[in-house]
C-alpha cells in the first residue's frame, strides 16, 4: 500500500513525541551526559553538512506534528538555534505508526542494551508481533538474545538505571548472570545483584572471570553449608533438666576447647541459679 508523504520545513515548536518511539527521552527531556554529547556531535554535522535526512512525521488532529523517525535530529536542530527543520510528512494511521517506530528502532545500531530492550517490549505490547520467536525470526536475530535482552528489564532496577547512563557492561550474557545472582524484592532492588554488578564493572571483569568468580562464591557457600554446627538438645522434666550437645564431624581439639568453654559457662550458670533458689 501506497502511503502519500510529501516534504516541508515545519515550526520545531509545532512538533511532538510520538508514543512509539524507543528512546528513553523526548525532545524536551533532559538528556545523560553521554546523549548530550552525541547531540552536540550531531549538531556540528548539521552545522557543516546540513541535515542530510529530513525527520518523519505525520499531522496529528491537533495541527502538531508526531516525530515518528528524528528525535535526536529535532534536538540538534534546535541546539543550533533553527526553528524550523525539513520533515517528510507521511499519513501514517496509528498501527503504520507503530510499526515503522518499532522497526526503525530494532535496527538503530546505537540503541544500549537497555533501550534495544524496552523496543523489544513494546514491539510485544503491541501485538504487531505476537511472541519473542515471532519478533526474533522477524529481526533474523537470535530468540534466546532477545529473552535476555527482556530479562534485563527484571533486573534490580539501580543497576538497570546505571546501565542506562553508563553502558558499562555490553555483554548480555554477563547481565544474565547478575540477574541470575540473587531475585529482586518488591521493590525491585536486590543488593547481591548490585554488588556483583558493581564487582564486574569496577575490575572491568571479563565474562570468563565473572563465571570463575561465581563458581567460586557457590563453591565458598557450599563449603560452609558443610561445615559442623554445635546443636543443643534440651529435655525438661519435673526434677531435671537435660541437655546434649551434638558435636558430629568436630575434630578431638577442637571438641576439647569446646568443653572448657562449655565447663566455664556453666559455672556462670549454677551461681545465677543458686542466686535465683536463695
Amino acid at each position: 500500500m501506497t502511503i502519500k508523504s510529501e516534504i516541508l520545513r515545519l515550526e520545531i515548536k509545532n512538533l511532538i513525541d510520538s508514543p512509539f518511539q524507543g528512546r528513553l527521552f523526548g525532545i524536551n527531556d533532559s538528556l545523560t551526559k553521554e546523549e548530550q554529547e552525541k547531540i552536540v556531535d550531531l549538531s556540528e554535522s548539521i552545522r557543516e553538512n546540513g541535515l542530510l535526512n529530513p525527520i518523519v512525521v505525520r499531522l496529528k488532529k491537533s495541527g502538531k506534528y508526531e516525530i515518528i523517525d528524528g528525535h535526536r535530529r529535532v534536538i540538534a536542530n534546535r541546539l543550533l538555534g533553527h526553528g524550523q527543520i525539513k520533515a517528510i510528512v507521511r499519513e501514517y494511521s496509528d498501527k503504520q505508526a507503530q510499526i515503522f517506530n518499532i522497526i526503525g528502532n530494532l535496527q538503530r545500531q546505537d540503541l544500549n542494551n537497555i533501550e534495544l530492550a524496552l523496543a523489544y517490549q513494546r514491539a510485544l505490547d503491541s501485538k504487531i508481533f505476537p511472541d519473542k520467536r515471532t519478533l526474533a525470526n522477524s529481526l533474523g536475530i537470535d530468540e534466546t538474545y532477545v529473552g535476555d535482552l527482556l530479562n534485563m528489564l527484571r533486573m534490580d532496577k539501580r543497576v538497570v538505571n546505571d546501565l542506562l547512563k553508563n553502558r558499562s557492561i555490553k555483554d548480555v550474557r554477563i547481565l544474565r548472570m547478575i540477574r541470575l545472582e540473587a531475585p529482586v524484592d518488591e521493590n525491585g532492588n536486590s543488593n547481591e545483584q548490585l554488588a556483583l554488578y558493581n564487582n564486574i564493572k569496577d575490575n572491568n571483569l571479563s565474562r570468563g572471570q565473572v563465571i570463575t568468580l561465581i563458581r567460586n562464591r557457590k563453591l565458598e557457600r557450599k563449603k560452609n553449608e558443610n561445615k559442623p554446627l554445635a546443636q543443643f538438645n534440651i529435655k525438661h522434666t519435673d526434677k531435671t533438666v537435660n541437655i546434649k550437645l551434638k558435636l558430629d564431624g568436630v575434630s578431638k581439639g577442637k571438641k576439647l576447647m569446646i568443653q572448657k568453654v562449655i565447663d566455664k559457662r556453666m559455672q556462670k550458670l549454677q551461681d545465677e541459679i543458686n542466686e535465683l533458689l536463695a
